[in-house]
């Protein structure tokens, strides 16, 4: 009984262990844009307002900024001022999304898609501040992270954008190497059963 118990320890653990590395690890590609331009990144060079998303070098750091001026830079359906990457996700699981923005001068605004959805829609911000957006549902094998900013007397600043991995959705389909663990697990606890069983056999006798 002990080894049984010991075996399925093991599988559950390593399952654990394995959901955790996932969850680590920031699946946005130059979030930081401290490569100093906006590689992993897709920009729309020319939207309606000018100003498009470009990546300075402020206070010793990089940032990717945008002046775009006008509501015309948050139209999804125009031609908006949009900075965008499609992240490699897994359909079911959740994730948490945080970044920095600070802007001057007003009026200013950010609007955040997760996918087609609106998930944050921000006006007139002022200082540097962190913001975080929870629990954000994966559909497929690929997620769109879209930005679109607009500052009409100067620049919005975006840096540090951060995506991890928190949990499946409730009812989620366990990843391919949830399942090779718990299969691998499984097994194991087979061979232990099958073995006391032999050997409780030969007692018998």
């Amino acid at each position: 009984m002990k080894r049984l118990l010991c075996a399925a320890v093991v599988a559950a653990s390593t399952i654990g262990f394995v959901s955790a590395a996932n969850a680590a690890t920031n699946i946005v590609v130059n979030g930081d844009f401290e490569t100093g331009n906006l590689s992993g990144w897709t920009v729309n060079a020319s939207p309606t307002g000018g100003y498009p998303w470009t990546v300075t070098d402020a206070s010793a750091t990089y940032t990717a900024e945008t002046g775009c001026v006008g509501s015309a830079c948050l139209n999804e359906s125009g031609n908006p001022a949009y900075l965008y990457q499609d992240l490699n996700t897994t359909a079911g699981t959740l994730y948490n999304l945080t970044f920095d923005f600070v802007a001057s001068g007003t009026p200013n605004a950010l609007k955040v898609l997760w996918g087609s959805d609106v998930v944050l829609d921000l006006t007139n911000v002022g200082s540097l501040l962190n913001y975080s957006v929870s629990n954000l549902l994966a559909t497929g094998g690929t997620t769109r992270l879209t930005f679109l900013g607009r500052n009409d007397p100067s620049y919005s600043h975006l840096d540090n954008v951060n995506v991890q991995a928190v949990a499946s959705a409730p009812g989620a389909v366990p990843e391919p190497a949830s399942w090779a663990m718990m299969i691998l697990g499984f097994l194991g606890v087979g061979a232990t059963v099958r073995s006391k069983r032999r050997a409780d056999a030969m007692v018998a006798a």
